[in-house]
């Protein structure tokens, strides 16, 4: 255990170790550059504000909360992989070679959007389970829920929802 004030624990992958919780502040997980994977499978993130994972490889999670903050994850050079997600704002996701993700809902504290990006030319994005993102602050033609994927967007049985405004955005470079 770090025990020391603003100790820095550099690591190439962090794998599951048990649930990961903040009662009070962020939660925020780095790989660094030259290391590889990121996976929290099998535990929960849970952050009073903001959680953020971030890795080169590939970042993998069962499920991640952000009481009353954002939810980040981003890998650098490979896929996503988010069992689920909530947020008390926005959900952002960003990924070379893929998305894979269960139910999301944003604005749990107010308002939210949630945005996956994957940009890779033959990356898709699988949404397995429904996208809920709340804003009362939105305009009917600016999305609350936005789907960016390099190749194609897959939607398994799902539900789409951007409650009380905005829209939703689904822009895929393949037919």
């Amino acid at each position: 255990a770090l025990r020391e004030k603003n100790a820095r624990l550099i690591l190439t992958s962090i794998t599951p170790f048990g649930n990961i919780t903040a009662t009070t502040g962020n939660v925020a997980m780095t790989v660094q550059p030259g290391g590889t994977t990121l996976n929290t499978s099998g535990v929960t993130v849970t952050g009073s504000n903001n959680v953020t994972l971030t890795a080169p490889g590939t970042v993998s999670t069962s499920g991640v909360t952000a009481t009353a903050g954002n939810v980040a994850i981003t890998s650098t050079a490979d896929g996503v992989s988010v069992g689920g997600a909530s947020a008390g704002t926005d959900i952002t996701l960003d990924a070379v070679n893929g998305i894979g993700v269960g139910g999301m809902s944003s604005g749990t504290g107010g308002n939210g959007l949630i945005t996956l990006t994957s940009t890779g030319v033959a990356s898709d994005i699988y949404v397995g389970g429904s996208l809920q993102a709340s804003n009362a602050a939105l305009p009917v033609s600016t999305p609350a829920i936005t789907l960016t994927s390099g190749r194609d967007i897959v939607l398994d049985r799902i539900n789409l929802t951007a409650s009380t405004s905005g829209g939703v955005k689904l822009l895929a470079a393949r037919d």
